[in-house]
């Protein structure tokens, strides 16, 4: 949202920004958004106090980026304390709430969506963020793939010194999966895993250890489970012990976890609760994300993300094994084309102008059914007015 503030235009709208982190929680963000809000509040930890804060400066729409993730926040959007009251999908799913008024979505959703939401459905077209490109800096040729495969490689798999770069670059290929762990399902994710374990004996996971290890100890364990359990089913070769080849790796600051994006040679998108922010980094450094959509918004997201690109289904499959399939392929893809293609067409992601425009449009059209005296000067001055520079 933090691009969207920045670029809305002031002689329409006044912007007042709730924040709900402690005090102390600070970082460029959150100086971008104190800098372009007309008022910045810290609410107390009080729903009653923050009820009456929120009242007090007689707003006409209220946005919640998510509901749920938050206790406070959750408990306010139970109140009306606008005029009209929306959601964005920060947490990709229906609120339940009726004081929500608008469930703010994408275009991608299926024909009959609006059956999943209590809400309103409001589709903006495109994917209605205004994300900075995390490696806009760089050029494709500063973009070393191989260099954070070796990297990556030397984590993996530790004092190998009997094989040249050469050849931990040619037998090794590494599938990461960037998601948290609770967004592995058992009944795709392992599955995945294990037609691309029997399909390719190149292939290494790299998955990130859990905030609590007792997280990665219980997938570990259930990844192990399955992927015995398929091995025997498919009548496979139960001598070689694919877990082997699947390693959880330490968390890391952003520079890190970019290089890591940067040193696979793809992404596994989860299903049927995919990925977001994350896929979106891998995008930025030229690395392909497999995905496979499910009906509901939170499985839409990079279909989403390739449709603005332009890629269409190049990545995307609906099938367990197509999907297994594709990565695998995508993978082992001769030349740098597919990583090339991607950081060509990343531009059309980021800084994206048009979602600015979208939430305008939505802000206005939320408006419309109050009456507002101003509502119609400002309609006027928002269609006349020529198209802004960024």
């Amino acid at each position: 949202m933090e691009g969207i503030l920045r670029h809305l235009r002031r002689d329409i709208f006044e912007v007042f920004i709730y924040v709900v982190l402690p005090k102390d929680a600070k970082d460029e963000f959150f100086a971008s958004i104190k800098a372009h809000a007309d008022s910045i509040v810290h609410l107390p930890h009080n729903v009653l106090l923050s009820k009456r804060t929120i009242l007090d400066d007689d707003l006409d729409v209220l946005v919640f980026p998510e509901i749920s993730m938050d206790p406070l926040t959750y408990l306010l959007a139970h109140f009306r304390l606008a005029r009209k009251q929306a959601v964005w999908w920060g947490h990709p799913e229906t609120t339940g709430i009726p004081t929500i008024d608008y469930f703010i979505s994408m275009d991608v959703e299926i024909t009959g969506a609006s059956a999943h939401y209590t809400e309103r459905l409001y589709k903006l077209k495109g994917i209605g963020t205004y994300y900075a490109d995390p490696a806009d800096a760089l050029s494709y040729d500063m973009l070393n793939h191989t260099h954070a495969k070796l990297k990556l490689i030397a984590e993996i798999i530790r004092n190998d010194d009997s094989k040249s770069d050469a050849e931990m670059l040619s037998n090794i290929r590494i599938y990461t999966c960037a998601q948290s762990l609770f967004k592995l399902h058992p009944e795709h994710f392992d599955i995945a895993v294990a037609k691309i374990l029997a399909s390719d004996p190149h292939a290494h996971i790299v998955l990130f250890r859990g905030r609590i290890a007792q997280w990665t100890e219980n997938v570990l364990r259930r990844l192990g489970e399955n992927i015995a359990r398929q091995s025997f089913n498919s009548g496979e070769d139960q001598s070689s012990n694919k877990m082997n080849r699947v390693h959880f790796i330490r968390r890391r600051q952003h520079t890190g976890f970019l290089n890591v994006l940067l040193g696979s040679d793809v992404v596994l998108d989860t299903h049927p609760f995919g990925g977001g922010v994350s896929n979106l980094e891998a995008f930025s450094v030229g690395t392909p994300v497999i995905t496979h959509p499910d009906v509901y918004l939170r499985g839409r997201l990079t279909l989403a993300f390739y449709r603005e690109m332009r890629l269409g289904s190049r990545f995307v499959r609906y099938d367990i094994s197509e999907y297994a399939q594709l990565a695998i392929e995508t993978a082992n893809y001769p030349t740098d084309e597919l990583r090339r293609l991607i950081y060509d067409r990343k531009k059309l992601l980021f800084s994206n102008r048009r979602a600015v425009e979208e939430w305008e449009r939505f802000f206005i059209f939320a408006c419309q059914t109050l009456n507002l005296k101003s509502l119609h000067g400002i309609m006027n001055k928002y269609i006349q007015e020529p198209k802004r520079n960024f």
